[in-house]
């Protein structure tokens, strides 16, 4: 063995910040203050459940008030394999939080409207996890591939966003079963193809990434409700997004063409009568579209407006006049309100 290199190193390793097989680390980050909705963390877990520890000096409890009372507090918890959701709060402080027996995992949720950050930072690329239904985490520093995600065929609802997201869309595959896709602000990539045949897709969000594909994948998703694919390289004709739930769609900045004429007529149609969820009679139920930057077109003409007010047009479809770019427009379609308000009470 005359070239072998030969090594010592310690029997102990003092580093908190790796990552032991099978566990899932968060790294804890000092904010100047935090509320309760920065702090929280809540997990489910299956079978034999999971044990949650901070080192340092982190701690938690299970109450934001309880992070002041000594007596209220953990280092350490076992998390039963119940499927019950355990909200606890975390510390604000420099540390992490180690979870065992990740493989357990079924749902991980840190998620508020009112705050535009947390205190956790968490990889990505440590989510192999076969019993993972739910991450959701949109305003956590989430960081790395969505390739770890690959063994979650149970996933039904996915929820982040950042620019240190990476990986292809591919890997959700074997999610059968999802209902909410959401990957925003990422450097994700892919061919929204992978979506054939998820039947129960609801919410589709793709927006600000590298994402590709034509949406004509989409056709027959009749569960979709609301589809946010602006500021992507997706192409095909708008009319393949016709489900008849749909109530939000932003092709901002995309391929995508047709027009929303053709939209409309596929939406009220979509095969069966006026769509599930549109009145037989009255007043049509409202889309909200957001076409500006595509090739999509209305009368004709080019989507101008950036921030269109989301007008109800009572036309033969029931289509939804968002090109309004000069108030001679706008009191044209007002005036066309009024007169078939008249009518239908007529």
């Amino acid at each position: 063995m005359e070239n072998c290199l030969k090594t010592r190193l310690k029997e102990v390793v003092n580093n908190d910040s790796l990552v032991i097989e099978g566990h899932l680390k968060i790294k804890v980050s000092q904010k100047s203050s935090v509320t309760a909705n920065m702090s929280l963390l809540s997990l489910s877990a299956a079978n034999t459940g999971c044990d949650i520890k901070v080192t340092g000096n982190g701690y938690f409890a299970d109450t934001f008030a309880g992070l002041s009372d000594p007596g209220s507090r953990y280092t350490s918890k076992h998390i039963d394999g119940n499927g019950n959701l355990n909200t606890l709060y975390f510390a604000n402080g420099d540390y992490y939080i180690d979870i065992s027996s990740k493989e357990n995992i079924v749902n991980i949720i840190n998620s508020s409207a009112a705050e535009s950050q947390t205190i956790f930072s968490i990889s990505i690329d440590q989510f192999y996890c076969p019993n993972l239904s739910k991450i959701e985490a949109p305003l956590s520093d989430i960081h790395g591939s969505i390739s770890g995600l690959s063994l979650s065929s149970n996933l039904s609802e996915i929820i982040i966003e950042g620019i240190n997201i990476v990986g292809d869309i591919s890997v959700l595959g074997n999610a059968t079963s999802i209902t909410s896709l959401y990957i925003s602000r990422a450097n994700v990539t892919g061919n929204i193809s992978t979506l054939t045949g998820k039947n129960s897709l609801s919410l589709l969000v793709l927006s600000d990434t590298k994402v590709s594909g034509n949406v004509s994948s989409l056709n027959g998703l009749n569960a979709l409700t609301n589809v946010q694919l602006e500021n992507t390289i997706v192409s095909g004709d708008v009319k393949n997004i016709k489900s008849p739930n749909l109530g939000r769609l932003d092709i901002r900045n995309t391929n995508i063409s047709g027009t929303i004429e053709e939209l409309a007529a596929a939406l009220w149609n979509n095969g069966s009568g006026r769509g599930a969820g549109i009145p037989a009679s009255g007043t049509p139920a409202v889309t909200y579209v957001y076409a500006k930057g595509s090739n999509v077109t209305y009368n004709g003409q080019a989507i101008n407006m950036e921030h269109a007010e989301w007008i109800r047009y009572f036309g033969t479809y029931g289509a939804y006049d968002l090109s309004l770019d000069t108030v001679k427009q706008l009191k044209e379609i007002l005036q066309n309100i009024i007169i078939d308000i008249k009518i239908l009470k007529n």
